[in-house]
């Protein structure tokens, strides 16, 4: 799939003051101490309980710190934020309207006045992921995008999973270096922790291929279900399988067959 410089439809942080890093740090599944301009990380907030309630990717511009996510997600994440920060010294505003989130397929088709640009952390196929002012001129092929990440096998924040709805692990975080489980604490770092460290992943995200595929259809290997079918485009899907239940790649989707297919970057 031939992949050309678009918009995607991002909520924009903005994050400042001595204090973000340290803030961010205690509360996201990825470390701070990694991120520099020039390098994006992909992160999680999770709940208590270790599900994911916001995926997002933080930026840096100078000394500021930008958080992209998914649209209509921005404001809550805000609030959030504001209930942890207590005294610690961050600013924090909604700066959607000011800047607009995109992503090219190399470096040279980035559009000029980018204030940050890096590689997508997830996967090398993504190309490169930038923030810049917002302008007219920019294509909107995100539809194809979007299409060439589920092709891949990505999942993200609403296509297909809701907030508080899945475990790091069931959409491959770790997988696509959004958790780093050497950082030290984070909200629902525990149970997030024990589940990684247990050994055995009994739940994955997988590419899901087939006709008349449909959101919410149950996967089944002679009678026994395997999997559900949670975002759908084309003749293409994402399942969530159980992998301790999955034998082979073939599952009955209703009457239909249909095929399972793991994701490269998965170990």
């Amino acid at each position: 799939m031939t992949l050309s410089p678009t918009r995607l439809s991002r909520d924009i942080l903005k994050l400042s003051g001595p204090d973000t890093k340290t803030l961010l740090q205690g509360l996201l599944t990825a470390n701070l101490d990694h991120l520099a301009e020039g390098r994006a990380l992909y992160a999680a907030l999770l709940t208590p309980q270790g599900k994911i309630l916001e995926t997002l990717f933080l930026t840096m511009a100078g000394e500021d710190i930008y958080a992209d996510l998914p649209q209509g997600r921005g404001p809550g994440f805000l609030k959030k934020l504001m209930l942890y920060r207590l005294r610690a010294k961050v600013e924090m505003s909604d700066v959607t309207a000011d800047y607009q989130a995109g992503a090219s397929p190399d470096e040279d088709s980035v559009p000029e006045g980018a204030i940050s640009v890096a590689p997508d952390p997830r996967h090398a196929e993504l190309g490169f992921r930038w923030l810049a002012p917002r302008a007219s001129g920019i294509p909107d092929t995100e539809d194809t995008y979007l299409a060439h990440q589920l092709t891949l096998g990505i999942p993200d924040m609403g296509a297909g999973f809701g907030e508080a709805e899945a475990f790091p692990l069931d959409v491959n975080l770790d997988a696509l270096h959004g958790i780093d489980h050497k950082k030290g604490c984070f909200v629902g770092q525990e149970v997030a922790s024990r589940m990684f460290r247990k050994g055995e992943i009994r739940k994955r995200t997988y590419i899901v291929r087939g006709d008349n595929l449909s959101p919410g259809t149950s996967l089944k290997q002679d009678e026994r279900t395997v999997g559900e079918v949670r975002h759908v485009s084309g003749g293409e899907g994402l399942a969530l399988v159980r992998l301790d239940r999955l034998d082979g790649e073939v599952a009955m989707a209703e009457d239909t067959p249909v095929t399972l297919h793991k994701p490269d970057y998965l170990p």
